[in-house]
């Protein structure tokens, strides 16, 4: 383990006054550590990750830090820092897997890098072209995935990554080649 990526300190999240999701929640994470958060459905997985992924306002915490510094979620150097795969996503369904990986490149000031590698891993060759919201939930996650290790962000964030994938996407998901992941 080396230095904290990520450290959560107590942190409480919440949609209405009435309904805390997460309370006294802390989390820490090192550099090229993978973590998986496990419970039962309603737990507030799915919420700790909007919260990271600045979508959800509703928190408090006694200290979220990057890198050793305090962060803001909705800062554009984090943003540029992390990328999220939600469980249902639905957004760019008229946009073909190549032009959301162009899109989402330029978004993070990178040129679009060759996926030819990720697009064989993960068997998803005759689906480039095709429009998001005509893939299945395996195929689009495949999409986000690809896009995903395409970037090689230091702080990936996943929401049931595994969800809708066949078992060869899984194990590739799961277990990523070294070339897949991020330099740093």
């Amino acid at each position: 383990m080396g230095e904290a990526l990520l450290t959560v300190k107590s942190l409480r999240a919440w949609y209405s006054n009435e309904k805390m999701i997460l309370s006294d929640f802390s989390f820490a994470l090192a550099e090229h550590e993978v973590a998986g958060l496990i419970g039962l459905n309603g737990a507030g997985k799915t919420t700790f990750l909007k919260v990271l992924s600045g979508l959800l306002p509703t928190f408090r915490s006694e200290g979220i830090c990057f890198c050793g510094f305090p962060v803001d979620f909705r800062e554009r150097d984090f943003k540029l820092c992390r990328y999220t795969v939600f469980a249902e996503d639905n957004s760019f369904s008229y946009f073909t897997f190549r032009e959301y990986l162009a899109y989402v490149c330029a978004a993070y000031g990178k040129a679009v890098p060759d996926v030819s590698e990720l697009i064989q891993g993960f068997h998803f060759e005759e689906y480039t072209d095709t429009l998001l919201r005509e893939l299945s939930t395996g195929n689009r996650k495949k999409a986000f995935l690809i896009t995903a290790f395409a970037l090689k962000p230091r702080l990936l964030l996943l929401d049931e990554p595994v969800n809708g994938l066949d078992f060869q996407s899984m194990e590739l998901c799961c277990f990523p080649p070294t070339s897949w992941r991020a330099s740093r």
